[in-house]
């Protein structure tokens, strides 16, 4: 496997002497240092940083740059390389399980509008809106404020 040359030669052993193998599901369990989100830190010489990055580099090679380490079997701190991969953060978004990532493979609106082509509308802060519901919301609105005025 190809080694990546920017890291302390320590850190693979130190690494692997905080790794569990689980035999049914092939996760390399880290059981040093944790995250609360559940990720795995080691320290790699400059600072610390994910254990999952850090076996990446080690097994695979240097992390291209714009990617992301996602992990294969879903599992946080699994540090296998096999299960680990390097991908766009837009593609780990859509993998993901939050809820970003369930609105973001969402194809349509909770009113059945495709969220596609001229009908989608990303927010600057990246949110996706179906355009239709838009209008229609703007449309009722406006009715609102009319049948209001009216009423006076």
């Amino acid at each position: 496997m190809t080694k990546c040359n920017s890291l302390p030669a320590s850190t693979e052993s130190r690494l692997l002497s905080k790794v569990e193998k689980d035999l049914e599901t092939g996760c390399w369990i880290f059981t040093g240092s944790r995250l609360p989100s559940g990720y795995g830190i080691l320290w790699n010489g400059v600072r610390p940083t994910g254990a999952h990055r850090i076996s990446f580099q080690l097994y695979k090679g240097e992390i291209p740059a714009g990617k992301e380490i996602d992990h294969i079997c879903n599992n946080r701190s699994c540090v296998n390389p096999a299960h680990l991969q390097a991908i766009s953060h837009k593609e780990n978004i859509h993998k993901s399980s939050t809820l970003m990532g369930v609105n973001a493979r969402k194809s349509h609106c909770k009113r059945g509008h495709p969220l596609n082509g001229e009908n989608l509308h990303v927010t600057p802060l990246g949110a996706r809106q179906c355009r239709e519901c838009m209008r229609m919301h703007a449309r009722n609105a406006k009715a609102r404020k009319r049948d209001a005025r009216n009423r006076n």
